[in-house]
């Protein structure tokens, strides 16, 4: 009969093994691990396999010994499956064939050495990942509910490069904490404090001359550049930490709000915000029925990609943000000063997975990530398309997978007529409403209802696959 694998937690670097741990290393006849747990054993007799990447020929080698009947133990930092070791052996040799050892794992070791609750924590590896997208839904829970969120790092996804994500973001009322050789002699413990921004009129004045301000394309606002600056000695010593570092994300508690504060800022995204709560630019905004209605046409779910093609203030795109929670939001303008509201706006609602890209329409558009949904509200200005090509449309078009969805809202018949076209060259069915609400203003003591500009709804799912 084969012996099972034993997977030992070995815990921090240096922290003793409790008893059935190290009884279990010792009854090995071969030992499996990285480089450095094996040197912490150079005295054991039994066969040894390092474990490197990629990950096949160590498994090879454990399998080999296996089918000798040896007993096999791997060892594994911490808590195997914590973002671990212990997952792969599982789908490798089936969960049957494993006796897992735990040790404490880095999210445990770091938040007692902060006395904090971790059991509604939120954890997200960033091993080997080329985006952020999972922390951005797991800020987005741990700025919402209170529940703090642990980050594994590598070398590239370190702890400064965190930090930098977040002030680039406007992320606010936060506590970060890195950890770094957590166990050794040489531990190291960085703190940077993310404070929530002052509330009411004062806050909104400095909000509004910062939305005023020129942005550099690609670049962060003024106010980011300003919050950046102030963090830069903190900055420095988180990336002196390197990769591999274990952080907490800790949400502080919020100020009571002033009297003076709009009641929906400073909430996290959602449907309906009142038009007046947003930052805009001479009350240029898609107004709040219209965005319901553009967003229901697109159908979003929590894990899709989102683009907000001409962005203006980012209303859309803030309200997209809390429907593909789990997913990103890019909205791109073509405006600086627009560009820093929707920066603005994104602080304001904390919607960190909302990316803005200052850019023109189409040209950045390869830079992008394949998109699931696409809405276009300001983006078909200009010249540049045919009644027998469109280059924004047959972009957006090729770019969308089959079932994926196209809304654009049109006020000018021709813009209409334009997408109608481009939809009909590709072969799309059109969906078509028109849009036109009122809303109450005072006329001699009592209401009246003022008429909104009428809105054209167009709304298209590329042919070949089902609604996604």
């Amino acid at each position: 009969m084969t012996p099972p694998l034993t997977v030992v937690g070995c815990g921090l670097r240096g922290s003793p093994l409790p008893p059935g741990h190290a009884a279990a290393i010792a009854d090995a006849q071969a030992l499996a691990g990285g480089a450095r747990l094996l040197e912490a054993f150079a005295d054991h007799p039994g066969e040894r396999i390092v474990i490197g990447a990629p990950l096949d020929p160590a498994l090879a080698a454990i399998d080999a010994c296996r089918a000798r009947g040896l007993r096999v133990a791997v060892l594994a930092d911490g808590d195997p499956l914590f973002f671990g070791i212990g997952a792969r052996l599982a789908r490798h040799f089936g969960p049957d064939a494993l006796r897992v050892l735990p040790g404490a794992s880095s999210l445990q070791e770091a938040a007692a050495r902060l006395a904090l609750p971790w059991q509604e924590a939120r954890c997200v590896s960033l091993h080997g990942r080329d985006d952020f997208r999972p922390l951005t839904a797991a800020l987005r829970a741990a700025l919402r509910s209170g529940c703090p969120v642990c980050v594994l790092t590598d070398g590239r996804n370190t702890p400064g490069a965190i930090a930098r994500f977040l002030l680039a973001r406007g992320v606010r009322g936060l506590r970060l904490h890195a950890f770094a050789d957590m166990g050794s002699a040489s531990e190291r413990h960085v703190v940077l404090d993310l404070p929530h921004g002052g509330q009411g009129s004062r806050d909104d004045a400095r909000a509004t001359a910062d939305a005023a301000a020129p942005a550099q394309r690609g670049g962060l606002n003024g106010r980011n550049r300003l919050d950046e600056l102030e963090a830069l000695d903190e900055l420095d010593e988180l990336d002196e930490l390197g990769g591999n570092c274990t952080v907490l994300l800790v949400p502080r508690p919020a100020p009571a709000p002033s009297p003076h504060a709009a009641g929906g800022k400073g909430a996290p995204p959602a449907l309906g915000i009142a038009d007046a709560d947003f930052a805009v630019q001479a009350r240029l905004i898609t107004k709040w029925p219209v965005r319901a209605a553009g967003l229901a046409a697109l159908r979003i779910a929590p894990a899709h990609t989102v683009w907000d093609l001409g962005a203006g203030s980012g209303a859309v795109s803030v309200e997209a943000a809390a429907l593909a929670h789990d997913g990103l939001v890019v909205a791109v303008e073509r405006d600086a000063a627009r560009i820093a509201l929707i920066e603005e706006n994104r602080r304001r609602f904390h919607a960190p997975n909302l990316h803005v890209v200052h850019a023109d329409l189409p040209g950045c558009l390869d830079e992008l990530p394949d998109p699931d949904r696409v809405f276009i509200g300001g983006g078909l200005g200009g010249d540049g398309h045919t009644p027998h090509a469109d280059p924004l449309l047959d972009a957006v078009c090729r770019r969308l997978p089959p079932g994926g969805r196209l809304v654009v809202h049109c006020v000018l018949l021709g813009t209409l007529e334009r997408v109608r076209a481009a939809l009909a060259r590709h072969g799309w069915p059109a969906e078509i409403s028109c849009i036109q609400a009122s809303e109450a203003v005072p006329l001699a003591g009592d209401l009246r209802l003022a008429a909104l500009n009428p809105v054209f709804i167009v709304a298209a799912a590329k042919p070949g696959g089902d609604a996604r």
